[in-house]
This record gives C-alpha cells, structure tokens and sequence, in this order.
C-alpha cells in the first residue's frame, strides 16, 4: 500500500546501538577494555585447550587412536590447572559483577575451587623447578662420567 510506512532497516549490530544510545564514553571505554580482556584470555587459553585435546585425542578429524602430540603428565596436568582457574576465576568475576558476595568468603565452594587451584598450580611449578634442577644434576653426572671414560681409555 502507498501510504504505509516504511519502517527503517535494523541497525548492523542493535546491541551495539542500544549500548551506544544508553551509555556514557567512559562506561563504553570500560566495557570495550572487558571485551579486549575476554579475547586475550581466549587467545592465551588455546594452547592449553590444544594440549587437553591432543593429550584426550578429541580430534574429530583423525580417524585413529593415536595422538597427535604426545605431552608429559606435567604439561596436561598444568594446562588443566589453567583452564579450571581460568574458568573459576571468570565464575567468580560474574558473580561479584552481579552484585553477589559469592567466592569472597573461606567456606564458599567457588573461593574452596580457586584455592585449590592455585595450590594445584603452585605445587606444579615447584615439581617442575625439582625436575630441572634433577635433570641438571643428571646431565652433570653423565658428563662427569664420560669424562672418566675418556681418561681411562686415554690412560690405556
């Protein structure tokens, strides 16, 4: 009909225009920093996803039982670790952005889970630094030792 109106075409992003029509700059600033927050966390937590996938073998390209990438307990138990915190962490930051007093007390579950955690990751980096320091006192062992081999056999 000629005398209907048109309605306007739906902006490209409509939470984006409300976000604009109802906040300030400064409140735009802070909520553009969170979003660039959230894509770094994302960013840094793919190797450790990558590790935990290979580590189960998920791939649902690869037809065969193998994985792709062999990884020490160490480095599936440190990437765990990361992403169970990271993920608790992000729990706990929803909840206070929410106006909820959750993880601040000593016996609520969600601040019990990231205690754990980081008491995890704590205890795998200190088995991590007596590994190296393990593998260097072998290293300096089969050195020694094959230096003594030289000696004898130049001595005869």
């Amino acid at each position: 009909l000629p005398h209907q109106i048109k309605e306007p075409p739906p902006p490209a992003n409509p939470t984006r225009e409300i976000i604009n029509q109802m906040a300030n700059k400064a409140s735009l600033q802070k909520l553009e920093s969170t979003i660039s927050s959230l894509k770094d966390v994302k960013e840094n937590l793919a190797p450790f996803l990558h590790i935990i996938k290979a580590a189960n073998n998920t791939d649902d390209d690869d037809d065969n039982d193998t994985p792709i990438e062999s990884y020490t307990p160490y480095q599936i138990a440190e990437a765990e670790a990361a992403v169970v915190l990271t993920m608790t962490t992000l729990r706990f930051m929803r909840e206070r952005l929410n106006g909820n007093d959750r993880g601040r007390k000593k016996d609520d579950p969600l601040k019990m889970e990231l205690d754990k955690m980081r008491l995890t990751l704590m205890k795998l980096k200190s088995l991590q630094k007596q590994e190296e320091i393990q593998n260097k006192k072998n290293e300096l062992l089969m050195r020694e030792k094959t230096k003594k081999k030289r000696m004898r056999e130049e001595g005869q």
